[in-house]
């Protein structure tokens, strides 16, 4: 029996998120923390519409 195996992979870099992340970070700060459950919404969006599911061999 055979078992395939998967990988979740993430596709943008910290690079990429820095901008972003600061400017997030700022507003959540200028507004006194009421941007923070948006910001939450912001991360798990980037989060889930970046990762791919992968299907990987292994050599056995």
């Amino acid at each position: 029996m055979k078992i395939k195996k998967y990988r979740f992979r993430f596709e943008k870099s910290l690079v990429d998120m820095f901008l972003p992340l600061l400017g997030w970070g700022i507003l959540c700060f200028i507004s006194f923390g009421l941007m923070l459950p948006l910001f939450f919404i912001y991360i798990l969006k980037v989060v889930i519409n970046n990762t791919v599911v992968e299907h990987y061999n292994t050599v056995e």
